[in-house]
């Protein structure tokens, strides 16, 4: 029968494997790889058309074959979080303490920080530092 490139009309039958043509095999309960001979479909050749085609056509799936053909690109680029610069909210959530004091430590100049304008400045590596003792 004809066939539109939308749809497909019936088509007659296999003399094969019993089904129409352009379909797959059932798997009747058959685990992939198994031999015809356990299949329990009986008849000649049915069983042996059905696990050889149906377990390749389910055991690799097109979109994985598709998948790995293609290149993959390297993840972003990200940069360490030690360069990361905070605010005096970021700083003041990350340290816990009220913002009184850290804006005390960076007055005095016990936390590493540069004042860009009116406000502050801090790399979180240099902070990290600064608590490892190591500033």
């Amino acid at each position: 029968m004809a066939q539109d490139g939308y749809s497909m009309t019936a088509r007659p039958s296999s003399s094969r494997a019993g089904l129409p043509a352009g379909t797959a095999p059932p798997l009747r309960g058959t685990p992939a790889g198994s031999s015809p001979s356990r299949s329990g479909a009986g008849g000649a050749g049915g069983g042996g058309l059905a696990a050889g085609l149906g377990a390749s056509a389910v055991t690799t799936p097109a979109p994985a074959a598709t998948m790995s053909a293609l290149p993959t690109a390297p993840p972003p680029v990200r940069p360490s979080d030690d360069d990361d610069v905070l605010t005096v909210d970021e700083l003041v959530a990350w340290l816990r303490l009220s913002e009184s004091t850290v804006l005390k430590l960076l007055s005095e100049r016990a936390i590493p920080a540069r004042k860009v304008g009116h406000q502050w400045r801090v790399r979180r590596g240099r902070v990290r530092d600064w608590l490892d003792g190591r500033e």
